[in-house]
């Protein structure tokens, strides 16, 4: 949860970052660990800022890409394709640091509502059990 919030607030500085040119330099699906196994997509991109030249990884502020399904990973990999011509977003206090993704991933809050449900589907059944069985 608080990773979560962390990217939050990241996602909300960036939304006012420059933008600029950048080209995709390497895309792979890396397998991680084992039952289960995730499947983490590893991106590089250069672009330039006021003449100097930089390398980034980042898609979104804080959060690496990581997929269930090696399917879903490579869908998200062949969106950044070798070569391909993308819009990137940089930190004007440290053009080393940017985004291909400005503003927030839709992933922690997916997160945050799912374990929010759980937690209120537990509370409802028991405060229901708690009245059903007192009579």
């Amino acid at each position: 949860m608080v990773l979560g919030i962390s990217a939050a607030v990241k996602g909300l500085r960036n939304r006012s970052w420059p933008r600029v040119d950048a080209v995709i330099t390497a895309s792979t699906v890396e397998e991680e660990g084992f039952d289960p196994v995730s499947y983490r997509l590893s991106i590089t991109y250069r672009y330039t800022v006021n003449g100097q030249s930089y390398v980034g990884h980042n898609i979104f502020d804080g959060l690496e890409a990581n997929y269930s399904w090696k399917w879903v990973a490579d869908m998200a990999r062949d969106r950044y394709a070798i070569g391909l011509s993308v819009d990137a977003y940089y930190s004007p206090s440290n053009p080393a640091s940017a985004v291909l993704k400005r503003g927030l991933s839709r992933g922690p809050f997916i997160s945050w509502a799912i374990m929010v449900s759980v937690i209120l589907l537990l509370a409802w059944k028991q405060y229901v059990l708690g009245i059903g069985g007192a009579s």
